[in-house]
């Protein structure tokens, strides 16, 4: 999680791991009786935090001393992009092969369009639909198609754009003194409960207050007010943390989380948690305890040997499992005899599957390919990859 000598941040790097499998298994479950991690879409706000943390610790101090804005997101791109690619190599053919089974009313030509658009790290706004995890035997009716996907082939990459949108207004939030950076938060924030309620209301009431935006056409915008609210909450922890600011309740909280495993295990209980209590709980945890972590966690070290390779393991996999679960569950849950009967013995393939191909498209292909981008593109130094961040 960083460059050089520069502090370490190995617990975080374990939390972002966690918080990628939660979303790969609620992925992997959600058509199944037993829906695993219901709210672990709340690993993406952690992500956007997670991301303004590093990037602050990565990039200010280069940025103020004169890397350029070019140079910078060339950087950003050499990161994001070609594991995204993979995931599209493969993604691709699983929305093709969805589609020939009669499980999802995209045409052909809105799938090439939304192709060019999203390897162009770009959203695509329509209104086609797309049954999820299941088999090509299942007669799913359309208005159980999920509608309005930004990325079809990788519906999970939706967030890899705000992603990049992020790493932009890094130029300008590390310019920002501590009471505009708060300002921002403060504004965001409100801006994120107003657009939580109206997409409640549009959802009829099943959620009054509904965070889960950015993914799809509907609720695409609001993902600008998510991720501007995660992400410079992240970029303000960095600050606190960096001045060793302390919190009102500091003392309270290294108690509760007084090591790695509580904070990755009470984050695992917090996604799992299965009541939304009328949005009330998740709100909870994006404003107040999804902070409080990352800021915990940065303080943080390892607990043992095996802590900290685990920790290391869990963030180096982080990014290729997010990238990758969503294309391969597909094709898993597609071709797997009788998933919807046997859904545990698919889940189980579709993760070893997710884990195996991650780390041989990691290994043998991802980090070759930003070995040479950087050395071609974006430095003449040798750049040590396994600690490039990752988000």
């Amino acid at each position: 999680m960083e460059q050089g000598r520069e502090k370490r941040y190995d617990v975080l790097d374990g939390l972002r791991g966690v918080a990628a499998i939660s979303v790969m298994l609620t992925h992997f479950s959600q058509n199944t009786p037993h829906s695993l991690f219901k709210h672990a879409d709340l690993a993406v706000d952690l992500f956007f935090m997670l991301s303004g943390f590093v990037l602050m610790h990565s990039y200010r101090n280069k940025l103020l001393l004169g890397l350029s804005a070019r140079e910078y997101i060339r950087k950003r791109i050499i990161r994001l992009y070609p594991m995204f690619a993979i995931s599209m190599a493969i993604g691709i053919p699983a929305l093709l092969a969805v589609a020939a089974a009669g499980l999802s009313n995209y045409p052909l030509r809105s799938i090439i369009a939304a192709t060019l658009n999203n390897l162009l790290f770009m959203p695509y706004l329509g209104d086609h639909g797309t049954a999820n995890m299941v088999s090509a035997a299942a007669q799913l009716p359309v208005e159980k198609y999920t509608v309005g996907e930004i990325f079809p082939a990788n519906p999970s990459a939706w967030s890899l754009f705000f992603e990049m949108v992020a790493s932009v207004a890094l130029l300008v939030l590390i310019r920002l003194q501590r009471r505009d950076l708060i300002k921002v938060i403060v504004g965001s924030a409100i801006l994120l409960f107003a657009t939580g309620v109206l997409l409640g209301v549009e959802n009829k009431g099943a959620i009054p207050v509904f965070f889960g935006a950015g993914w799809g056409t509907r609720n695409f915008f609001a993902g600008f007010i998510r991720v501007a609210y995660g992400f410079t909450m992240g970029v303000l922890i960095y600050s606190l943390h960096e001045n060793r600011t302390p919190l009102k309740f500091g003392k309270a909280i290294s108690v509760v989380l007084r090591n790695d495993i509580v904070l990755y295990l009470l984050f695992a209980v917090a996604t799992a948690f299965p009541f939304g209590i009328k949005g009330l709980f998740p709100m909870a945890v994006i404003f107040f305890v999804a902070p409080l972590m990352v800021y915990r966690g940065a303080d943080i070290e390892p607990s043992g040997q095996f802590s900290a390779k685990l920790a290391h393991f869990l963030g180096w996999m982080s990014y290729p499992v997010y990238c990758l679960h969503f294309p391969i569950g597909r094709l898993v849950f597609l071709y797997f005899p009788d998933s919807e009967q046997h859904p545990t013995q698919a889940i189980a393939l579709a993760v070893a599957l997710t884990v195996a191909v991650s780390i041989i498209a990691t290994k043998l292909i991802e980090e070759p390919v930003r070995a040479y981008l950087t050395r071609k593109f974006a430095s003449r130094k040798r750049v040590n990859l396994k600690t490039e961040p990752v988000v």
